[in-house]
Order: structure tokens, then C-alpha cells, then sequence
């Protein structure tokens, strides 16, 4: 990572991309290094400068936002995506976290809660408004005995449902722990199994609610 986190900026809003890119710009640590008005736009920029973060808004016509945060974290596996909404839809949360979001703000956020959380992701956190905290507290379904049930995890187990829960993909996780893919997707499998849990979606909510990960 470069000394100073780069950011793309991706909204159909042209005024919401400048009111960030300012705020951004006026931080010594963070530099805007591009903007996009649609999602396509945005995989394309992502390819030619590799940011550290992108900030993605849901709500863009042409393309869908969730499609084009798999194919960012395809292209370039380190940048951590930070999804922007008006709106805490289960189903907006569900598809931000199955596309490996780091993070997801509701645009009333305030913005000294932006720049934290552009760099709290950079530094290899989550980022989540307390709205959609609050979502995935209700989401999360599970009964009794989730406590109970992580004690059997083994230690590599626990930091294979960390990452996850952290928004990382199977690759970088591999990386990050030298062990091959198939390796992790052994020990992702062998969590949700004694979890219970059924996909990413409820990984990242177990996380939450277990205190795994710091919204």
C-alpha cells in the first residue's frame, strides 16, 4: 500500500462524488485517485490504478453495484470495497457481504465517519453505519449455543472466520495465511459445518454479533 490510502470514488451523483473527493482531499493520509459515474466505469478505473478503497454507491442505474464488487475484488484482491446507500435493505446487506464488502455506509453518515471508514478498511478492518449493524443483529437467526459451538474451531479455523467475516476473498485469505485456496476453503467449510451457518452472509453476521469484527 502506498504511503497515502488512494480512493475511487463511484456515484452517479456528481455532487456527491465532489462533496467526498473534498473531504477526502483535505486529509494528509488520503488522495482521491479517481471517480466513476457508473459501475462499468468503475471496474475499468479500478484495473487501471488499483486503489487501496473504493467507495461504491448501490444506487447507480446501468449495472449492478454487487456485480461490479465481485469483479473489482477479482481484478485486484487487496482493494476493499465500502458500499454507500440511502437505504438498509436485508437484501442490499446480504448482496453487499456476499460480494466481499469491507464495509457498508448509509449516505446520512456524518462525515468524520466516511474518512474513519476508508481508513479502518485500508488498515484491514470492516466499516458498517450503526443502522446496518442493527440489521444484522436481526438477521443473524441463530439459537442458543453459538458460543458453545466456536469452541470447537480449531486456531486456524477462528482466523479463517475472521477474514471472512472481514469481507477478504478466498485469495487474499490464502495469501495472508500461506496456505493454498483449497486449504481455506476446506477450513471455511469445516466453520460453517460447526457454525451451522450457511454462506458468507451468515458468517459476517456471526462475526458481528460475536464481537469477531468492530463495525
Amino acid at each position: 500500500m502506498s504511503e497515502r490510502t488512494m480512493v475511487l470514488l463511484v456515484d452517479d451523483h456528481t455532487l456527491v462524488r465532489e462533496v467526498c473527493a473534498r473531504l477526502i482531499e483535505g486529509e494528509p493520509d488520503l488522495r482521491v485517485i479517481a471517480q466513476a459515474a457508473d459501475a462499468e466505469a468503475g471496474v475499468d478505473a479500478v484495473e487501471q490504478h488499483r486503489p487501496d478503497v473504493v467507495l461504491l454507491d448501490i444506487d447507480m442505474p446501468g449495472g449492478s453495484a454487487f456485480d461490479a464488487a465481485r469483479r473489482i475484488t477479482e481484478l485486484s484482491p487487496e482493494t476493499r470495497v465500502v458500499f454507500l446507500s440511502a437505504y438498509t435493505y436485508d437484501r442490499y446487506i446480504d448482496e453487499a457481504i456476499g460480494a466481499n464488502a469491507a464495509g457498508f455506509l448509509t449516505k446520512d453518515a456524518p462525515p468524520d465517519r466516511m474518512l474513519e471508514a476508508v481508513r479502518r478498511v485500508a488498515a484491514g478492518g470492516t466499516a458498517y453505519s450503526p443502522a446496518v449493524v442493527d440489521r444484522l443483529m436481526d438477521m443473524s437467526g441463530e439459537g442458543p449455543g453459538g458460543a458453545t459451538r466456536a469452541n470447537t474451531l480449531t486456531h486456524r479455523e477462528r482466523e479463517v472466520l475472521t477474514l471472512i467475516g472481514e469481507g477478504y476473498a478466498k485469495k487474499v485469505i490464502s495469501q495472508r495465511l500461506g496456505v493454498s485456496i483449497k486449504t481455506v476453503e476446506k477450513h471455511a467449510a469445516n466453520v460453517m459445518r460447526k457454525l451451522e451457518l450457511n454462506d458468507r452472509v451468515a458468517i459476517c453476521r456471526y462475526c458481528v454479533r460475536e464481537g469477531l469484527i468492530a463495525p
